[in-house]
């Protein structure tokens, strides 16, 4: 996580990307320069029991989406007439 946020990695996928190529994120870990990359964090997880067996999900219509500045407002309040340029999507 350190690295990740050192670095200003988007996500753990990426960084799982970058450690494929990136030799100062293998030095930091301590990983062999050939070992899979993945594959080392997961079994450095498993021993450390932070990994478990159970499956999750996640239900996506929770999580909040980033919409565009225009659009923006609190849902309780009423949408403003605005003039429309045609497109219905986004007026």
């Amino acid at each position: 996580m350190l690295l990740i946020a050192l670095y200003s990695v988007r996500s753990e996928r990426q960084f799982c990307e970058q450690m494929d190529y990136n030799l100062l994120f293998r030095w930091f870990l301590d990983m062999n320069t050939i070992e899979d990359s993945f594959d080392a964090i997961v079994k450095k997880a498993r021993d450390s029991g932070l990994m478990s067996d159970d499956h999750f999900t996640v239900d996506g219509t929770l999580i909040d989406a980033w919409a565009s500045l225009k659009s923006f407002r609190p849902k309780d309040e009423d949408p403003p007439d605005m003039p429309s340029d045609g497109d219905s999507g986004n007026p």
